[in-house]
């Protein structure tokens, strides 16, 4: 499921910056500023990205028996996997919104002598809540979501339902021109069906320090870490894969568009737990 584990990291909010000289007090990041929406005020995100990774797959495949068909378990393949979601965010308060995603993922993979792939798609709810502001302690930001809806390019006859929740907490201070940010998130994969086989993914922990610069009130340059621990695999009591440590290194960009209109551009490089690398396109409207 590492694939996945990149879609998802791919599917996470980035930091960033926003400055103004002219202005009296520093305004925040371009992507601190979009962490939360505007109250009564409609979002639109969407995001598009694409990651290569080199590891070893998990013994399930599209026969659901979770045998690993005739693939050797150990043996480490190439995935790519392109992925475009869109996310629908609403301000209900000026401390709380509420947000629908819908991600579809194209997946394939090779190895000499073999090669596969599919499709996979998530429907997703989730709500942001600003528990506290940047004041005399660090902005505080409690999320939460779940996957009401999902499926998996290796077993396509399946359809999950409820069976992903992820909590996290996200803290933030401003040093003009600097902002530094903490991430954690922490992500229950529950137990699913593949034919006659208890599946269990494993969960997900995930830390990510980042750094903000503001260039200007419309350029944000973005850079950071992450440490990762996703938990081995199990399919009828059995491990499919081990448990994996994962670090990555992090730079991107937030640009203002226009009115209402914030591209950010982020790329991703794994220093080690294993080999690949990410980019993405994230582009947010506010109506």
């Amino acid at each position: 499921m590492s694939v996945a584990t990149g879609r998802r990291v791919l599917s996470t909010v980035m930091i960033g910056l926003l400055s103004g000289a002219e202005l009296a007090h520093a305004q925040l990041p371009l992507n601190i500023e979009e962490l939360l929406v505007a109250p009564r005020t409609i979002n639109l995100q969407t995001l598009f990205a694409y990651t290569i990774v080199d590891q070893a797959l998990p013994l399930l495949f599209a026969d659901g028996t979770g045998s690993g068909g005739s693939l050797p378990p150990a043996a480490e393949h190439q995935t790519r996997a392109a992925t475009a979601l869109t996310r629908i965010r609403y301000g209900l308060h000026q401390d709380i919104e509420v947000n629908a995603s819908f991600a579809h993922t194209q997946v394939d993979w090779q190895q000499p002598g073999f090669a596969g792939g599919g499709n996979e798609h998530a429907a997703m709810l989730g709500a942001n809540w600003r528990v506290s502001a940047d004041a005399e302690t660090p902005a505080l930001l409690l999320t939460a979501g779940v996957d009401v809806l999902e499926t998996s390019w290796q077993v396509p006859q399946a359809r999950w339902y409820g069976r992903t929740l992820r909590v996290g907490a996200q803290t933030y201070r401003a040093l003009d021109p600097v902002v530094l940010s903490l991430a954690l998130l922490y992500e229950w994969r529950r137990e699913r069906d593949i034919g006659q086989v208890r599946y269990d993914p494993g969960d997900i922990l995930r830390l990510q320090p980042q750094v903000n610069f503001a260039v200007n009130h419309r350029v944000t340059l973005i850079g950071g870490l992450s440490w990762q621990y996703a938990q081995a695999d199990r399919a009828g009591g059995l491990r499919t894969a081990v448990s994996r440590y994962q670090t990555d290194v992090s730079f991107g960009i937030g640009l203002q568009t226009g009115p209402g209109s914030v591209l950010f551009v982020d790329t991703r490089v794994a220093t080690s737990g294993g080999r690949g690398a990410s980019v993405a396109l994230d582009w947010h409207y506010q109506f």
